[in-house]
This record gives C-alpha cells, sequence and structure tokens, in this order.
C-alpha cells in the first residue's frame, strides 16, 4: 500500500508503459513511474507538495494533464533540498522567514549532490537515511525530467496517481 505516480504522454509506446511496472520500485523515475510506500509519509508529503489536490482526488481514473513548466523543475529542487534537510537534522523546515537559513544549506546540499551524480547511487536496500533519501530525490527529479522532455515535444504528458 502506499503512493504510485504514473507518467503517460501522446503516442507512449508499449516498451515505455512496461517499464513502468517494476514491481513497486522507489527508483524508477526515469521509466515514468514514483513509488511511496505508505510508511514513507515524508516522501508523501514531497509528492503532495508536487502534485496538486486535483491530482490526489481524482476518482475517474483517467490521466489527467499537468504542466511540467508551471510548477518548474527549480521549484522540485527547492522541495528536494527541504526534504534532504529533514532527513539529515530530523527537523523539517516551516514556510516562514526563521527557515531561510536552513533553506539556505538544504540547498547547498542539493548542489554538492547533484555534483556527485545522482544516478551513482544504488537502489535497493535502505543502508542510511540520506543513502536512500538521495535515491528517492533521485526519482523525482528524473520523473519531473521526463514529464518536462515530453512537454517540450509537445506530447501532452498527463499524470494518475494511485493511493
Amino acid at each position: 500500500m502506499g503512493t504510485d505516480i504514473y507518467l503517460e504522454w501522446d503516442n507512449i509506446e508499449g516498451a515505455d508503459k512496461e517499464k513502468q511496472y517494476t514491481g513497486f520500485s522507489v527508483d524508477a523515475g526515469k521509466a515514468g513511474y514514483l513509488r511511496a510506500s505508505i510508511g514513507m509519509y515524508q516522501e508523501n508529503n514531497i509528492l503532495r507538495q508536487i502534485f496538486p489536490s486535483t491530482f490526489w482526488n481524482n476518482e475517474s481514473g483517467e490521466y489527467l494533464p499537468y504542466d511540467f513548466t508551471d510548477t518548474g523543475f527549480e521549484d522540485v529542487q527547492i522541495i528536494g533540498a527541504r526534504y534532504l534537510t529533514f532527513v539529515m537534522f530530523g527537523i523539517p523546515l516551516e514556510e516562514d522567514e526563521g527557515a531561510t537559513e536552513q533553506l539556505k544549506f538544504g540547498e547547498s546540499i542539493m548542489r554538492m549532490l547533484g555534483g556527485m551524480g545522482f544516478d551513482n547511487i544504488e537502489g535497493g536496500a535502505r543502508k542510511s537515511s540520506l543513502r536512500f533519501a538521495v535515491m528517492w530525490l533521485n526519482a523525482v527529479f528524473n520523473f519531473y525530467l521526463l514529464g518536462l522532455e515530453k512537454a517540450k515535444e509537445e506530447k501532452n504528458p498527463r499524470v494518475y496517481i494511485s493511493w
């Protein structure tokens, strides 16, 4: 049980669709699939910040259009920085002026980890909270970047959330 998020676009090929069936992998963002189990409270919270309530309350079973350029990848990176700050220090960041310094620190960590290359982080077993967090966040980034790519190709990216 948990959250499963799928990306679809115009003329998606069967092979691309099949890649999304990963057996509930939490590091398959490049395939257009995101996963956060029910116990991944902070990760589900992050996904709720990225995807509006319209997607969470969608009972139609249909994929809904998502404007990947509206939120912007920079905003997703900031959300990711807040998540890593929480993982490292256990202190969730508030949306107020007092959190500015913590947010800047989290963003500097994101830049450092980005320079190291997220794709080199191993998936699978949760060996450490930070390692797992970076791997999961990398999947979120890859999912978002795939959506941006499909938007630039004018392929009408759509998202479906099952939870």
